[in-house]
């Protein structure tokens, strides 16, 4: 998927603000690559940044994990806006202030440990939310394919599957 983006004057990449909370869902093969092109309007210049879309995912589902455990009232609720910067770098999920609440910020705060290290994490946040209890809002989406409207738990459960059987049991297949 590539995405452009005309600008009226001259932005740096990584000042990009790109909800990607409706893409989540169109990108089903690890080796899918999102491309963000910024070019100032009447310019030639443009960046060209490259995403693998393996990479996003893994972090994208470590910040779902966290909305779960933080508001498990929004479970069934819409995907906030998730964003992330003209480099890739996922940033936070939002969810905007109601007349009874103030505007939410969630950021993404894990650093990878290294590449070895992902699997763990991933398996880690598994646990932490199936022994928080919230296990028991799960309703799959149907034949794993997932609409417009996917509420957070769909998202997640999606999303825990797929890393469970490409990177946590390929990790422990092939580690002992």
């Amino acid at each position: 998927m590539i995405l452009k983006f005309k600008l009226p004057t001259g932005k740096p990449a990584a000042d990009l603000r790109i909800d990607i909370s409706k893409l989540l869902h169109i990108f089903d093969h690890d080796e899918s690559e999102l491309i963000i092109t910024a070019q100032e309007m009447n310019s030639s210049r443009s960046h060209t940044y490259c995403i693998m879309w393996r990479d996003l995912r893994r972090a994208v589902f470590l910040l779902l994990s966290d909305l779960l455990l933080s508001f498990p009232s929004k479970a069934y609720a819409p995907l906030p806006p998730i964003w992330i910067n003209g480099h890739g770098t996922l940033l936070c999920a939002k969810y905007p202030a109601t007349v009874r609440s103030e505007e939410k910020t969630i950021p993404y705060s894990y650093t990878v440990e290294g590449p070895a290290n992902i699997p763990e994490q991933i398996y880690r946040k598994i646990k932490s939310v199936e022994q928080s209890g919230r296990e028991d809002h799960r309703h799959e989406p149907q034949d794993w394919e997932l609409g417009d409207s996917e509420s957070l738990a769909d998202m997640w459960y999606y999303f825990r599957d797929y890393l469970w059987w490409t990177d946590v049991l390929w990790r422990q297949t092939n580690t002992e």
